[in-house]
C-alpha cells in the first residue's frame, strides 16, 4: 500500500458533542449519572470518619457506605473463556455499573463481565480493566467531521475503537467514517483502493483451469503484485478443489499476501482459494475484483483456513459471493474492509464453513446478505450489512430476505444445526424479510444489533417449508436468542416449523406471531426486564413471563388456545428440535444471560486479578 504522509488533525472548531451524536449514544447520559454517583460516593467516603473505606471491596471484604462490614460474603475475581467478573460467595456480581475494588474503579457490562481496552464515559479502561484518568477522551469535530481524542492528543486512526459499549470505525485520518449518524462500529469501514497499492510486478494466467500463483505444500509470500486471471473452468473441480482460481493454496501450504491487486474475468475464476486441512492463506490490505459467474472473492473448501484483514472485494457475476465456501468448508476469519456483490445468487457471505467477520462493511445489491447452509455458521461482530435481495436464481422459494439459513440436501454441507450470530453493528434490509429458515434446525443469536427493515411488507422471521427437503418435514426449526436486543416485525412459523424465542436483558419485541392463527409450535420466554408489545392477535403454544412482560396493546394473545390475561405471570416449556442428522436434542434454552455462563467450579482458589 502506498505510504502517505499523514498530517495531524488540526481542528477548525472544537466544541462539545452536540445533541445529534449524544442521541446516537443512548448509554452516555445514564453513564454520566452513574459517574456523578461514583463521585458522590467518593466524596462521602472521604468525609467518613468511621472507616477509611466506603462502598467498595477491599481484599474480598465489602465495606458499606458507613464503613461497616456487616455483609460477610467474600468477593473474588473469576474468569471463564469470555472474560473476568467479580462475584461474592452469595452469587452476587455487579452488572451495568462501576465498582471500586481494591482501590481501583472497574466497569462491568450487562452480562457482568469486566470491560477493558475501551473508553467508558470518557475514561480509558486499561488491559486490566482499571480506570486510568491519564487518558480521558472526548468527541471532537471540525468542518471535516468527528473524531475521538484523549487529553494527550492521541486519537485512533484506521481502526475500530469501543466507546461507551459501541464500536466505531475511524479512517486513516482519524475521522469517524459514518459522518451522517456517528453510530455503529464498523459502519462505513472501508478497505484500500487500487490506487493505494504500489504494484511492482504483474503475474498473469490465461489458461483454462490454471493459476497465476500456487502454493502447493509450500510456504510462500507475495506483496505489491497485481494478479490477472482469465480462462474458464466448470463444475466440481473448480468449486470444490480450486481449479482456475487466480491464487491457489493446497496440500498444507501457507500463503501470505499483502498489498496485492487481484482481477479475474472468467467463469469459475475465484480470486483467492484455500483448499484442504492444514492449508492457510493470510491476506491483508488488498483489492480483489471478479466479474465472471461462479467467481467468489475469497473461497475456502475442504477444511482450509482463510485469514483476511482490510480487503476491498467487489464481485459482479452470478453465484459469486465475496466471502465464499463450498464442500468441506473450513475456517474463515475476516477483519475490516469492504465487501460488495451485485450478481444474482451472490450474497456477500455464502457459508458451508465457520465464518467470522468483524468491523467490516458488507453490501449486496441483488441477493441475500448472508446465506448459511447446513451445519455451519456465520458470526458478525460490529458489522454494517445492507441487503437488497431483489432477484432469484432458484424457483424453490418465492420469498426475499436478508439472511437465509437452510439445507439444500446437495451434499455440499453436513446436516445439523446451523448458526447465525450478530453482535452489535447494523443490518439494513431493503426488500422482503429479515430472516428465512427452511429445512434445518438453526440458532439465531442477536445482541445489541441495530436491525432495520425498510420494506414495510416484509417480516422479521419466516420459518417455513420451501422447495428444499422432503415435503412435510422441511420446515425451519429456530432457537432465536435476543440479549439487549430490539426486534420489530411480525414472525410467521408454518405448520411444519417451530420456534423458541428467548428475550433477555431488557430486550424489546414489537410485533405479532402467527397472526392468521395457530400453525407451528412457538414458545416465548421473556426474562430480565424484556417485553413484548403486540401489533396483532398472536398464537403461540407456550409462554414464560412475569407480570409486566406482555403489553397486549388491544390485541389477544392465545397460549395453547387460551387467551392470555395481561398482567399475569406464566410458565411454559421450550420445544425440543431434532436435526435431520439425528443429532439429538437441538432445542431447549441456550442461556438467558442472567449470570455469566460456564463459571469455573473445580473447588480451587479463585484466580488472581489480571495484571496491568
Amino acid at each position: 500500500m502506498k505510504k502517505r504522509r499523514m498530517k495531524q488533525l488540526i481542528p477548525i472548531t472544537l466544541f462539545t458533542m452536540p445533541f445529534i451524536l449524544a442521541n446516537a449514544l443512548p448509554e452516555q447520559s445514564a453513564l454520566a449519572n452513574t459517574l456523578d454517583s461514583v463521585q458522590s460516593t467518593k466524596n462521602e467516603a472521604a468525609a467518613s470518619t468511621s472507616s477509611t473505606y466506603s462502598n467498595e471491596w477491599i481484599k474480598g471484604q465489602w465495606y458499606a457506605k458507613d464503613g461497616s462490614t456487616s455483609y460477610t460474603y467474600q468477593g473474588s475475581w473469576k474468569k471463564n473463556s469470555k472474560g473476568w467478573w467479580y462475584e461474592d460467595e452469595n452469587g452476587w456480581y455487579p452488572k451495568n455499573c462501576w465498582q471500586k475494588i481494591d482501590g481501583k474503579w472497574y466497569y462491568f457490562d450487562s452480562n457482568g463481565y469486566m470491560e477493558s481496552n475501551c473508553y467508558r464515559s470518557g475514561y480509558w479502561l486499561t488491559k486490566s480493566g482499571a480506570w486510568d484518568t491519564a487518558y480521558k477522551g472526548s468527541w471532537k469535530k471540525n468542518s471535516k467531521g468527528w473524531w475521538y481524542q484523549d487529553i494527550t492528543g492521541w486519537y485512533p486512526k484506521n481502526c475500530s475503537l469501543k466507546i461507551d459499549g459501541k464500536w466505531y470505525y475511524f479512517n486513516a485520518q482519524g475521522y469517524l467514517t459514518d459522518k451522517s449518524t456517528g453510530t455503529d462500529s464498523a459502519t462505513g469501514a472501508s478497505g484500500p483502493a487500487i490506487s493505494d497499492i504500489t504494484v511492482n510486478q504483474t503475474i498473469s494466467d490465461s489458461t483454462d483451469g490454471g493459476h497465476a500463483i500456487t502454493a502447493d505444500g509450500k510456504t510462500l509470500s507475495y506483496s505489491n503484485v497485481k494478479v490477472v486471471k482469465t480462462g474458464e473452468a466448470d463444475g466440481d473441480e473448480a468449486d470444490f478443489y480450486g481449479e482456475n482460481a487466480a491464487i491457489f493454496a493446497t496440500n498444507g501450504g501457507t500463503l501470505t499476501l499483502s498489498e496485492i491487486v487481484v482481477d479475474t474475468n472468467g467463469k469459475h475464476a475465484n480470486g483467492v482459494f484455500s483448499y484442504g486441512e492444514g492449508t492457510t492463506v493470510n491476506i491483508s490490505d488488498s483489492v480483489i475484483t471478479t466479474s465472471g459467474n461462479c467467481s467468489g472473492g475469497l473461497m475456502t473448501t475442504g477444511g482450509g483456513t482463510m485469514n483476511a484483514t482490510t480487503l476491498t472485494i467487489n464481485t459482479s457475476g452470478n453465484s459469486s459471493a465475496a466471502i465464499r465456501s463450498d464442500r468441506g468448508g473450513g475456517t474463515v476469519n475476516v477483519t475490516g474492509g469492504s465487501y460488495t456483490t451485485s450478481g444474482t445468487g451472490s450474497p456477500v457471505i455464502y457459508s458451508t464453513a465457520d465464518i467470522t467477520v468483524s468491523d467490516a462493511t458488507m453490501k449486496s445489491t441483488a441477493s441475500q446478505g448472508v446465506v448459511v447452509e447446513g451445519k455451519n455458521s456465520v458470526t458478525l461482530n460490529n458489522v454494517s450489512l445492507t441487503a437488497n435481495n431483489n432477484t432469484k436464481n432458484s424457483d424453490k422459494s418465492s420469498w426475499y430476505q436478508a439472511v437465509m439459513i437452510y439445507q439444500s440436501m446437495s451434499g455440499d454441507a453436513a446436516e445439523g444445526k446451523a448458526s447465525f450470530t450478530m453482535n452489535g453493528g447494523t443490518l439494513t434490509n431493503e426488500n422482503g424479510d429479515i430472516f428465512f429458515v427452511n429445512n434445518t434446525v438453526a440458532d439465531i443469536n442477536l445482541s445489541g444489533a441495530n436491525i432495520v427493515n425498510t420494506d414495510s411488507s416484509g417480516i422479521f422471521l419466516r420459518a417455513a417449508a420451501a422447495g428444499w427437503g422432503s415435503s412435510g418435514s422441511n420446515g425451519g426449526k429456530v432457537n432465536l436468542t435476543a440479549k439487549g436486543q430490539t426486534i420489530n416485525g411480525d414472525i410467521l412459523v408454518d405448520d411444519v416449523s417451530g420456534l423458541n424465542l428467548y428475550l433477555s436483558e431488557n430486550s424489546k419485541y414489537t410485533g405479532a406471531i402467527n397472526s392468521d392463527g395457530k400453525a407451528g409450535d412457538v414458545y416465548v420466554e421473556l426474562t430480565g426486564g424484556s417485553t413484548w408489545t403486540l401489533t396483532g392477535d398472536s398464537y403461540i403454544s407456550g409462554l414464560t413471563c412475569d407480570t409486566a412482560s406482555i403489553n397486549l396493546n388491544g390485541y389477544t394473545l392465545y397460549v395453547n388456545g387460551t387467551a392470555y390475561t395481561e398482567g399475569s405471570a406464566s410458565t411454559g416449556e421450550a420445544i425440543t428440535f431434532v436435526s435431520s442428522s439425528g443429532g439429538g436434542n437441538q432445542g431447549g434454552k441456550p442461556g438467558d444471560g442472567s449470570e455469566p455462563p460456564a463459571k469455573p467450579g473445580d473447588g480451587k482458589e479463585p484466580p488472581a486479578k489480571p495484571g496491568e
